[in-house]
């Protein structure tokens, strides 16, 4: 095997999330943002929603 296949080291996923009023005001009447949002609803299903979004509302106020 070579590096670029395998490797002993771990996988680090490092990323940050922003949210930014203006960038909301912005897209609010864009008429594919509730199909965008539809999509990643079904996509994380119902389960994860119900903790993601409380969870999410918590942290806005860090986020931005």
């Amino acid at each position: 095997m070579t590096a670029a296949t395998a490797s002993s080291a771990p996988t680090i996923d490092v990323h940050a999330h922003i949210l930014l009023p203006e960038v909301e005001e912005t897209v609010a009447g864009h008429p594919g943002l509730a199909e965008a949002r539809a999509l990643d609803a079904r996509r994380n299903g119902p389960a994860a929603l119900a903790v993601n979004g409380p969870m999410v509302g918590a942290r806005v106020p860090k986020l931005t």
